[in-house]
């Protein structure tokens, strides 16, 4: 006997199985590059990270672990001091980023004016429309946009980790990046973590699952 499927359950059917291939196709977390452009880095240098690496190198490393993984990675383009934050905006070349940490056609750039990433109001849509509930930090500069970030971050709901060796302050500035990771964990209660620490694979994303 042949049995015949009515109509409306094929097409529930079908429904629940294209939500299932999206949320298997999800990757829940995501990279955030901040601030790690060519101004400041030739305006203060040598910025050093956690590991006494050039915060360029290190952040260039994470990105090696990260893309290997699956990982999206979304950047956050620092345009001072100017407010026009559209698209179309020619940018200097001080305003770019460095070529070992460029980014990639398909890579995300969301611009602010001031400390927060969140601050134009572009990325938290971005985030929601991509089913990204984690993020990991990296970047520049630890007692300002990093914190001030990372903070926003938790506070919107986001799971947020420090990547400790990737990121770097002010030189000059008295708290140094390792002051800052312990700040991050006592003063904000977000967890520090080192690139070799991380479990990259453990996110899925390679294999289109979420983290």
């Amino acid at each position: 006997m042949i049995r015949r499927f009515h109509p409306f359950l094929v097409l529930w059917m079908l429904a629940i199985l294209a939500l299932s291939v999206a949320a298997w196709g999800a990757c829940g977390v995501a990279l955030v590059v901040l601030d790690v452009q060519n101004y400041p880095l030739r305006e203060w240098p040598p910025w050093r990270t956690a590991n006494d690496e050039y915060v360029v190198d290190a952040i260039a490393r994470v990105l090696d672990f990260a893309r290997s993984a699956g990982i999206p990675v979304i950047y956050v383009q620092e345009i001072f001091p100017f407010t026009d934050l559209s698209p179309d905006l020619e940018l200097t070349e001080d305003q770019a980023f460095p070529d070992e940490i460029a980014p990639t056609a398909t890579d995300p750039i969301f611009r602010k004016s001031g400390q927060d990433a969140f601050g134009s109001g572009a990325l938290l849509p971005h985030l929601s429309d991509e089913g990204i509930e984690t993020l990991l930090f990296c970047g520049i500069s630890s007692s300002s946009c990093l914190q001030v970030s990372a903070n926003t971050a938790v506070t919107l709901g986001f799971d947020v980790t420090i990547v400790g060796d990737a990121h770097s302050d002010i030189p000059g500035v008295p708290s140094n990046v390792a002051l800052w990771n312990s700040r991050f964990v006592k003063r904000m209660g977000i967890p520090v973590l080192m690139s070799d620490d991380i479990d990259w694979e453990s996110y899925g994303c390679a294999q289109g699952g979420g983290g």
